[in-house]
């Protein structure tokens, strides 16, 4: 069996705060929905530090209302 372990990174965690009551405030206007649509499909975009085609091990992950980036422990993951 493949032994699983964890490997420390910078992280940073975003939450989207009020993004529930948003939600709700869509059901009643039309222009906020196509907003809050763009801007989640946007979200899905976030480019990922990268030179030259490296992405130095930078990732991101998104979830309901939440962004989380982490990178590695060293110069390029500091520099972003």
């Amino acid at each position: 069996m493949k032994q699983v372990g964890y490997t420390p990174k910078y992280t940073a965690f975003i939450d989207i705060l009020g993004f529930t009551d948003l939600v709700k405030k869509t059901e009643k206007d039309k222009t906020l929905f196509e907003n809050v649509l763009k801007a989640l499909r946007y979200s899905r975009n976030i480019p990922i530090f990268k030179k030259g085609g490296v992405s130095f091990g930078i990732r991101k992950t998104i979830f309901s209302d939440c962004i989380v980036i982490s990178a590695p422990i060293n110069f390029d993951g500091l520099i972003i």
